[in-house]
């Protein structure tokens, strides 16, 4: 009977241990887990500090660090399209419907622009979009032409067309006009 008493008690204090040490990692994992989150929600000092300082500075800084974003895309758009000589003449009717557009907080590419109102201009009026095309084409083979002649002749040319024969009493503006186009 001495025998199985021991064995009992044995089996107590294991039993006991097993209690304990349960106990014990459950407290531990939740003390564990309380830590984690607690340090995963809040913030350091120093980021608190950061965050309460870009509160208070963005809503003076953003409107104007975006008004300068728009102002270089558009001048960076606005140097790409026109630096093609094919869409100058369109010029006023892009950029009225583009200030319309970005006015109105929705500022599109002038390509896409110019690409709208020549489909819209083929698809409306086919013919004065041929018409267009054609004196297009036209101008840049005058200014290919002219261009290609060297000799006395385009001298000659010069002498007797009107706007060349008067140079010399040109203003400045209309000298500019004149050479538009005109390679050197």
């Amino acid at each position: 009977m001495a025998e199985s008493s021991e064995e009992l008690d044995l089996s107590k204090v294991q039993d006991f241990i097993k209690g304990q040490v349960e106990t014990y990692a459950k407290d531990l994992f939740t003390e564990q887990q309380r830590n984690v989150q607690q340090s995963t929600n809040q913030p350091t000092q120093e980021q608190q500090a950061r965050q309460q300082l870009q509160d208070l500075i963005t809503p003076f800084v953003k409107p104007g660090m975006d008004a300068v974003q728009l102002v270089s895309a558009d001048t960076r758009d606005y140097v790409d399209f026109y630096s093609e000589d094919r869409v100058k003449d369109d010029k006023d009717a892009v950029e009225k419907m583009f200030n319309e557009l970005k006015g109105a907080g929705r500022p599109i590419p002038r390509r896409d622009i110019y690409d709208y109102l020549q489909g819209k201009l083929h698809r409306e009026n086919p013919e004065e979009f041929e018409t267009k095309v054609k004196a297009r084409k036209q101008k840049q083979l005058e200014a290919v032409s002219g261009s290609i002649d060297f000799g006395a002749s385009a001298a000659d040319r010069a002498k007797n067309d009107p706007i060349w024969s008067n140079v010399r009493n040109m203003s400045v503006d209309d000298l500019g006009k004149a050479l538009e186009g005109v390679t050197f």
